[in-house]
């Protein structure tokens, strides 16, 4: 405000560099927990929107049919496999917003 800066170049050149690596850091923690959030989608989510952590409970089967153990891994390297792979490559954006109010010295 002070040279002549309008609120949106305040914020965009001031305010969210401050904030930014803890925004990145919120917005993966969000979608790992989120990814892995069974028991709303289970109760929540209808017949025809249901993730693939419900849909392995269909596998398991009933008492005389026994659970089908290889399709069972075959769905949990689907479900666990994205959210590992996003978390090994936003790894330093996690780290830096973790440690960004950090007290140094």
């Amino acid at each position: 405000m002070v040279d002549g800066c309008s609120p949106w170049n305040l914020f965009w050149n001031v305010s969210l560099p401050v904030v930014r690596s803890g925004v990145v850091a919120l917005a993966i923690l969000v979608f790992i927990i989120s990814w892995n959030e069974y028991l709303f989608a289970l109760f929540l989510a209808g017949n025809d929107a249901q993730p693939l952590t419900v849909g392995i409970t269909r596998f398991l089967g009933g008492a005389e049919a026994g659970a089908e153990y290889g399709i069972i891994a075959a769905y949990a390297v689907l479900v666990i496999a994205p959210v590992i792979l996003f978390a090994l490559t936003a790894n330093r954006f996690i780290v830096s917003g973790m440690t960004a109010g950090a007290v140094k010295g």
